[in-house]
């Protein structure tokens, strides 16, 4: 970026780092990179999941909080269930390891707390909002759109990491 290179990010670590980077030129795209930037949210369990193999391709085996937390929010506005009872699936549902967190898992943790009967959690499920998805398909339109000239930004702030980083690399060279 410092050299003029235009970077994009979205949807998953792709969208914290332009939240960090922004500032410095960085182009973030969509609504997760908008809540990492806002401080809505923060760790990178939000978008951590599991995936299958290539052979598969690469499918999600695992559902990111950032994908339960919009598709509570399409439930709520739909009328399938209430804002408290989505925020207490959503402290229930946050429990479990993102390596576990999948639908099967999400429903018995619900049925097991009361929290939803097995035909609202199924409708639930069936409203699953790819998120992440979405926003990696809005970054590709905006890079693909992109017409302005490559601008060099500031460098980064001259810290402790990006030292050790520096002499890694030279190391390695």
């Amino acid at each position: 970026m410092a050299r003029g290179t235009v970077v994009f990010g979205a949807s998953s670590m792709g969208a914290l780092r332009a939240a960090e980077l922004h500032r410095f030129g960085m182009i973030g795209v969509g609504a997760i990179f908008r809540a990492y930037r806002d401080g809505r949210l923060e760790g990178d369990d939000e978008v951590a999941l599991l995936h299958a193999t290539e052979g598969l391709d690469w499918a999600p085996l695992t559902v990111p909080m950032v994908e339960v937390r919009a598709t509570l929010a399409a439930a709520c506005r739909a009328g399938l269930i209430e804002p408290a009872a989505a925020r207490r699936v959503r402290a229930a549902v946050r429990e479990i390891y993102f390596g576990d967190r999948d639908w099967p898992m999400m429903e018995n943790a619900c049925l097991a707390e009361g929290l939803l009967d097995a035909g609202t959690f199924r409708r639930l499920a069936a409203m699953h909002v790819p998120l992440k998805r979405q926003d990696a398909l809005l970054c590709l339109a905006a890079a693909i759109a992109w017409t302005e000239p490559s601008r060099p930004c500031p460098p980064p702030p001259d810290t402790c990491f990006i030292r050790k980083l520096a002499e890694d690399v030279r190391m390695r060279a």
